[in-house]
């Protein structure tokens, strides 16, 4: 994990150590899920996939098949048959089968029809509404009024429009930098009927003063892998080395708007594609201040960050999408506190270490014009790369 491998040359020296048979286990995060490459390994195992199942995302079936299909493909890359035990309280989860089977064709009919009997995306559009504040009580006091206010003016005056609504509950982190966190989940159809009624509901929360000390907000579609008018998110060309606009300084982000969010599930999305670990507006060929982070724990999304607060030092290895191909070791904080901007314009302050803290120093080297090869200690050379398999 990020503990073990954060000091200088650690994680070259485990990886070639197990690939040259020094030891027979080797024991990891989501970090050896995929990547690796092992003739040897006839063997792997996953634990806790009930974490994965069950999570608190109507994709947690789609992204717990990924991640077992790519862990299943770690093991008989070789000569020899390979095999993969998974453990689970509940063994007889479809999901299981059709990963170990590597059925894609089942688990996409399976997904596709539960999505549709439960009005999930693609079949009907998702708004959060979020409710932010010091109190918890109050912020969820708010929240529940705002369910309220909700029903009620739907029934009166937007009778036809369908609507399916969950909540209030806790978000997935219910506190961040000292604030609580709830939302309100709302199947719905992202028509100009539905935008009014929440346009003029929250208009009349921001005149509420009972709840004058807490935020709320609305995300169209903020867990969608779909756009509004139904397109498939766009993957963006990664810019590579060489090219002007990756030495340049990016501007501050002013407008929050929907030209924002797309440049942002974009991002996302090809973040995703490239199996990177961040990726900055410029190596899209966008010199803006936006960076997006997801080194296995969920999407980070940065607009407009600054460094507020570091500490420590850790030397580790490092690469860039920017520079495939290319590895080296770099010196960056063991600690990192970054201000940033969320993607309709609410503040909010974020720690990191080890893992973490190298990804916010490395993608906000980006917005200032920085590759990660002018801070490197040293490169590796392509032999030392070819030896760690990566």
């Amino acid at each position: 994990d990020t503990d073990a491998t954060s000091s200088k040359s650690s994680y070259e020296k485990m990886i070639s150590a197990f690939a040259n048979g020094e030891y027979d286990i080797l024991v990891g995060t989501q970090m050896v899920a995929k990547g690796l490459n092992f003739p040897n390994v006839t063997l792997v195992g996953v634990l806790n996939t009930d974490h994965m199942l069950y999570a608190d995302d109507y994709r947690s079936y789609e992204r717990s098949f990924s991640l077992l299909t790519q862990v299943v493909g770690r093991s008989g890359r070789g000569d020899s048959k390979g095999m993969a035990v998974i453990q689970s309280y509940t063994p007889d989860n479809l999901i299981i089968s059709m990963a170990a089977k590597q059925d894609y064709d089942t688990f996409y009919n399976t997904e596709i029809n539960v999505r549709k009997a439960m009005l999930y995306p693609p079949f009907a559009d998702i708004c959060l509404i979020g409710f932010v504040g010091e109190n918890q009580t109050l912020t969820l006091k708010a929240a529940n009024a705002f369910l309220s206010s909700f029903i009620s003016l739907a029934k009166s005056d937007y009778p036809n429009i369908p609507l399916r609504i969950l909540g209030p509950s806790p978000a997935l982190v219910v506190k961040v930098s000292n604030k609580f966190r709830y939302k309100l989940i709302i199947k719905c159809k992202n028509n100009r009927e539905f935008r009014k009624l929440l346009s003029t509901l929250l208009i009349e929360f921001g005149k509420n003063k009972e709840f004058g000390s807490v935020t709320a907000y609305a995300d169209m579609n903020a867990l969608v892998c779909l756009k509004s008018k139904g397109k498939q998110m766009a993957t963006r060309q990664i810019v590579k080395e060489g090219d002007s606009v990756l030495t340049k300084k990016c501007r501050t982000v002013e407008k929050f708007d929907g030209k924002l969010a797309d440049l942002i599930d974009d991002m996302i999305e090809t973040l995703h594609l490239a199996q990177g670990a961040g990726l900055a507006a410029p190596q899209v060929g966008i010199l803006r201040r936006v960076v997006v982070i997801d080194i296995g724990e969920g999407v980070i999304e940065l607009v407009n960050p600054k460094i507020i607060a570091y500490s420590g030092e850790q030397e580790t290895l490092e690469g860039c999408l920017s520079c495939p191909g290319e590895w080296g070791y770099t010196r960056r904080p063991n600690y990192v506190k970054v201000k940033a901007q969320d993607r309709n314009g609410n503040e909010f302050t974020i720690e990191g270490r080890e893992l973490l803290a190298k990804a916010f120093c490395h993608e906000l080297d980006h917005l200032e014009g920085i590759i990660f090869k002018e801070k490197a200690i040293r490169m590796l050379t392509p032999k030392e790369i070819e030896k760690l398999n990566i």
